[in-house]
């Protein structure tokens, strides 16, 4: 069964912070603008479940965009080359 609409965005978007996550325990930073990439899914799904909408914004959306703001936040530090590890950054912003 083929997804449309905002379960096909979401599916997509979980797949990549899987993805993602991989690459950044792996400490594997050679792909540029890895940062802005998260921060677009971020305001993708922001868009999509308003707080106005509120209801339809599940407990799993909510973990997802937390997920997408510690990698981005792990992206964008280590972009000026600081070396902070994935796990670090877990620990500093998911707590």
């Amino acid at each position: 069964m083929n997804k449309k609409g905002k379960d096909k965005l979401v599916q997509e978007i979980k797949d990549f912070i899987k993805k993602y996550q991989e690459v950044a325990i792996n400490e594997d930073n050679r792909i540029a603008n890895n940062d802005v990439k998260c921060y677009k899914r971020i305001r993708a799904l922001a868009d999509m479940f308003t707080y106005e909408q509120y209801s339809e914004r599940t407990e799993e959306i909510n973990n997802m965009i937390n997920d997408l703001w510690v990698l981005y936040y792990y992206f964008k530090n280590n972009q000026n080359n600081q070396k902070t590890t994935y796990e670090n950054m877990y620990n500093k912003y998911r707590d």
